[in-house]
């Protein structure tokens, strides 16, 4: 049975697969394989917890941008500008000096879109919920 949504709020499942033990006791740092009865000691789920967390943070979340003042060929250039190949398809029907203004725009505006890095809701969510899963005295 699942458990219900929380409320007013989406849910979301994140996951690490392990098919071999010896591929968690790896992860772990460990020679050889676990068992289960491993798996019930409380520093092993604090590891786990740990690498977890390790992992959602290499996920590149594309960040939100703020459209508000771009005009409509701005927004459309900085949004179909992050797609992969966008570029290379457009320059071969492009003329060049064309082509070069609108890159030079589209980094301007990327670089208006910047902000420092933070951590996103979804991380500080995440690590909420693995920091409330881990038994007392044990952090991440």
């Amino acid at each position: 049975m699942q458990k219900p949504l929380p409320p007013g709020g989406n849910g979301f499942r994140y996951e690490l697969h392990y098919r071999k033990a010896r591929k968690i006791a790896a992860a772990l740092g460990w020679q050889g394989n676990l068992t289960l009865a491993n798996l019930m000691q409380q520093d092993v789920f604090a590891h786990l917890a740990s690498a977890l967390l390790k992992s959602w943070q290499q996920i590149h979340l594309p960040p939100t941008m703020d459209l508000q003042g771009l005009n409509i060929d701005e927004r459309a250039l900085l949004i179909a500008g992050s797609e992969p190949g966008f570029w290379e398809a457009v320059k071969q029907q492009t003329p060049s000096a064309t082509y070069k203004r609108k890159r030079a725009l589209f980094h301007r505006l990327q670089k208006q879109q910047e902000a420092p890095q933070a951590a996103t809701p979804h991380t500080v969510a995440v690590r909420q919920e693995l920091t409330a899963a881990l038994p007392p005295g044990h952090q991440i």
